[in-house]
């Protein structure tokens, strides 16, 4: 039976701060043969503290392509830290982005990931949308991460005007979503479609949105072209607040 209570974020921002300090020590000399498969390498993590092959398997993509390394480093450590299922599904590069495209790879290869994880069924995806809202003839830059498609309706569009202080006129009538005018990559360091909860860094943006996702079950997130990481809902929102405050930020949630 998988435990319901969520882990405090002093808990997850300890694993991110491990993730980090292996991460600084590792040998910056790259492996000869860098792993075939993500899955190869959490073997050198776990028996031998070392993240490089981790490291060198991420640099076979372009960095906007993948999130941080570092958080699926921390992801893995909190998800043994706390006795509950881990799993990595690999697959082809998708080229369709949208949420729906993971949530129909994970249910097409359900037979791929453990029992433990699949009797709860198929992971929610961990999905993030970028907004501009034009106000007082400013814009304002706007990161929402959510379960599954993003859709801002009224109700979550008044959360976020209570949370940020924008007007409701502003947010219905003068926000676009995904907008051409957010560059995802000078801001967040990851490209469209790719964008998520682990950016490689923050440049210019006014507010960081986490629609509550304090429920059971498995959460599934794209770290690479190549690999989806499932693991438990209850270490997900913990581990993306700790991780962006190490980034100097804070997540408002709505």
């Amino acid at each position: 039976m998988l435990p319901k209570q969520t882990i405090g974020e002093d808990v997850a921002s300890e694993a991110v701060a491990e993730a980090m300090r292996l991460w600084a020590q590792a040998d910056e000399t790259p492996i000869k043969t860098p792993p075939a498969d993500l899955q190869d390498c959490i073997g050198a993590l776990i028996e031998n503290h070392d993240v490089a092959p981790i490291r060198d398997y991420f640099w076979q993509f372009e960095t906007k392509s993948c999130k941080a390394p570092v958080a699926f480093v921390a992801s893995l450590l909190l998800s043994r830290l706390q006795g509950v299922p881990f799993a990595i599904l690999s697959h082809e590069p998708l080229t369709d982005t949208a949420a729906r495209a993971d949530y129909e790879l994970l249910r097409d290869s359900s037979a791929g990931l453990p029992e433990e994880i699949t009797m709860h069924g198929v992971p929610s995806i961990v999905k993030t949308v970028t907004a501009v809202v034009h106000s007082n003839n400013s814009k304002h830059f706007l990161s929402i991460t959510s379960l599954g498609d993003v859709a801002i309706d009224d109700y979550t569009l008044n959360a976020i005007g209570k949370l940020t202080g924008l007007s409701n006129n502003a947010l219905k009538h003068h926000s676009h979503i995904n907008s051409a005018e957010f560059d995802p990559v000078r801001r967040l360091g990851l490209e469209p479609g790719n964008i998520g909860p682990f950016p490689h860094h923050i440049v210019d943006i006014d507010h960081f949105i986490l629609r509550q996702i304090d429920k059971p079950g498995f959460i599934a997130v794209r770290f690479s072209p190549r690999d989806t990481v499932c693991f438990a809902r209850r270490l997900c929102q913990p581990l993306i607040v700790a991780y962006l405050h190490r980034l100097g930020r804070s997540y408002q949630l709505c």
